[in-house]
């Protein structure tokens, strides 16, 4: 009766140790069996997301390059357009004429060859102006320059150092010749300026052309896209085109000013014709 009794409790024993053994065995197959695939999981994942990051990124860059292509191509047609125009005969020899509302023939032919520099929509204005003979001519009227209202602010043009720049900011006159004069906030339009004769480089030339593009015209080059808020920078870092947006990126506008400041050290004298964009 005792060996029956012992053998009976026996059993009872591995009744009770057979579903920890199997239950440990289990749990130990999960674990053996969970963490390679969850770690493999884990692991495609992150390649996956990054692989797809680094084609969303790829992708948006495409768009923003065809897009600064956009803006600077409406720039060098303006550009090229303008140059033919300053190095025809007409404006050559009209450099040297005193012109006034007696010679409408040349005037007409001046003022044609003007409204041909609208290769682009938004131009609002162009100026062929003569500081030696004191004459203006735009779009709108022929006059005097001193009686223009500008007048001040085109002769300061002739004190920069290129012949070929583009004005997002109204600079004030410069005083005593000083072409590094303060600058006030940036109208509506952006100038392209171009000296008379291109060559040699002087701070006193005969005569300017300078063409107005709206603001509007270069912002909508920007919405052709989907990418967001796109903004350009001039080379000194500013915003040009919307103080709104500016101000919403004047963190990052800090940035961009100081890499540019950098970069200009860098560079030494060299400078640029065209505006330095960024877009962000």
């Amino acid at each position: 009766m005792e060996y029956l009794e012992d053998a009976g409790q026996n059993r009872k024993g591995e009744e009770l140790l057979m579903p920890k053994y199997l239950l440990r065995l289990l749990t130990f197959t999960l674990i053996l069996g969970a963490i390679p695939v969850v770690s493999i999981g884990l692991i495609a994942y992150y390649i996956a997301t990054g692989d797809i990051e680094n084609k969303v990124k790829e992708g948006n860059m495409q768009v923003l390059l065809q897009t600064e292509m956009r803006v600077e191509q409406v720039m060098k047609t303006l550009e090229l357009t303008s140059i033919q125009y300053v190095n025809s005969s007409l404006v050559a020899s009209s450099m040297n004429e005193a012109l006034t509302t007696d010679n409408f023939p040349v005037i007409r032919d001046l003022s044609k060859g003007l409204y041909n520099l609208q290769t682009i929509a938004g131009i609002s204005d162009a100026y062929l102006i003569n500081f030696d003979k004191n004459w203006l001519l735009s779009f709108k009227s022929f006059q005097p320059l001193q009686s223009h209202p500008e007048a001040e602010l085109f002769q300061s043009f002739a004190k920069y150092p290129n012949s070929l720049f583009w004005i997002t900011t109204k600079p004030k006159a410069p005083a005593d010749g000083d072409a590094s004069a303060e600058e006030t906030p940036a109208p509506d339009t952006i100038r392209m300026v171009y000296k008379i004769p291109i060559v040699p480089t002087t701070s006193q030339p005969k005569g300017l052309l300078v063409v107005e593009i709206l603001n509007n015209q270069i912002a909508n080059l920007l919405t052709q896209n989907n990418l967001g808020d796109i903004y350009v920078l001039d080379r000194e870092g500013n915003n040009f085109l919307s103080s709104a947006a500016g101000n919403k990126y004047a963190e990052i506008n800090a940035l961009v000013k100081q890499r540019l400041a950098g970069a200009r050290k860098e560079r030494g004298s060299s400078t640029h014709t065209s505006i330095s964009g960024k877009w962000a």
